[in-house]
Parts: structure tokens; C-alpha cells; sequence
């Protein structure tokens, strides 16, 4: 079973320069010593789209009350425990693979062929693009196989932000492009920081 909040699958980039993989709770780890300081997915959509993962992750399980619990934790982020502790009733519907539910996958059966993994990148020619050879600005074989945490950032990239017709996809959540909005904290902001800019207090807090 590997499941993606208890798994370490992101890549991101310390302040020293050290790259390492970290689970969602650690982006906190080492934070006055040394930051996550970035996202390291190759693709520019997988970081942008990451963000945006762990923006909503913070946002459903570890949400700010109030004015002032946004702020303390801006100054002095929550540890990994307790982050791992506001992650866990969330854990079943993060399971990549396994029996049951699975991470952004419909319950209904699958009435479909089975398609290359490649076909989840957005930009990846669709099947009329092929039978007609026509691949000639993105070509076709680019990507064979995906490590899990690859696979799970492509599904993630692609249901958000899928295009509207030609791939023989479903438009994906946001309607068909990936524009987006961050707010970026001045100077040289740790990832933490770059994420809590982009939570929203919850309404019911104080």
C-alpha cells in the first residue's frame, strides 16, 4: 500500500543544496536550521501543481482559526508530528494503489483500453494525433514508465488541469488550463512559508 501522506515522495531541495524525497509533514522539518526551500520535480507543472496540493492538504486538515494562530505559525511552523497527526483522518483517501478507493479515482468501473502511461501528461498527443502521424511538435514515446510518486503527481496535474478536446480526455477541474495565482512571500521564503501565504483562515475561527 503506498499511501501519500505517510510515504516520502515529494522531491524538494533544502537550503544547503541537499535534495531528498520528504512525505507532506516534513516540509516543516529542520525549519530555523535548515528549510525545504523548494519543490524539485523536473516538470514545471508537477511543482506548480504540487503546490497546490499541499496548499489544499493545509487547508482542509491544518487550517489557521484565526488572524493570530496564521501569524504564530508563520513565525514557528507546526512540527511533523503534529502535522502528521492533522493529516491522519485524511489517510484513506490518499492510497495510490491497494484495494479499494483509490487517490482521485472514480468508484465506477473503468469501460476503457488500457492507454501509455504518457497519456496523463497534458500535453501528450491523443490517439486521433497518432493513427494520423501528425506528432510532430510533442512526440509520441517520451515517457515509458513513471515511479508511484511521479504517478500520483501526473494524475494530480492532469485531473486538475486537463484541456478540453482532442486527447479523448475529460476536461479536467479547472476547466480546461492551468492558470493560477499565488501569493509569493518577498526574499527567500522556505517552502512553508511559500505554502501557509496561500491558506485561507477558516471562517468560523476567531
Amino acid at each position: 500500500m503506498f499511501n501519500l501522506l505517510t510515504e516520502a515522495w515529494i522531491p524538494v531541495r533544502r537550503e544547503n543544496g541537499a535534495r531528498l524525497s520528504i512525505r507532506p509533514a516534513q516540509i516543516t522539518e529542520a525549519h530555523d536550521a535548515d528549510p525545504v526551500v523548494a519543490l524539485d520535480w523536473a516538470r514545471p507543472d508537477f511543482r506548480i501543481a504540487c503546490l497546490e496540493f499541499l496548499i489544499g492538504l493545509l487547508a482542509t486538515a491544518h487550517p489557521p482559526t484565526g488572524h493570530h494562530a496564521w501569524i504564530e505559525a508563520w513565525e514557528s511552523p507546526p512540527d511533523p508530528a503534529t502535522l502528521d497527526a492533522a493529516f491522519a483522518p485524511f489517510l484513506h483517501a490518499f492510497d495510490l494503489d491497494g484495494g479499494g478507493p483509490r487517490f482521485l479515482q472514480d468508484r465506477e468501473d473503468l469501460v476503457s483500453d488500457a492507454e501509455p502511461i504518457e497519456r496523463l501528461l497534458i500535453e501528450a498527443p491523443g490517439a486521433s494525433t497518432l493513427r494520423q502521424n501528425t506528432d510532430l511538435l510533442v512526440r509520441r514515446g517520451r515517457v515509458a514508465c513513471l515511479s508511484r510518486g511521479a504517478a500520483a503527481m501526473t494524475l494530480y496535474t492532469f485531473q486538475s488541469w486537463a484541456p478540453a478536446g482532442g486527447a479523448g480526455n475529460r476536461t479536467g477541474l479547472r476547466g480546461g488550463g492551468p492558470m493560477v495565482t499565488l501569493a509569493i512571500p518577498a526574499g527567500r521564503p522556505s517552502l512553508w512559508r511559500s505554502l501557509w501565504a496561500n491558506v485561507p483562515i477558516r471562517r468560523d475561527g476567531p
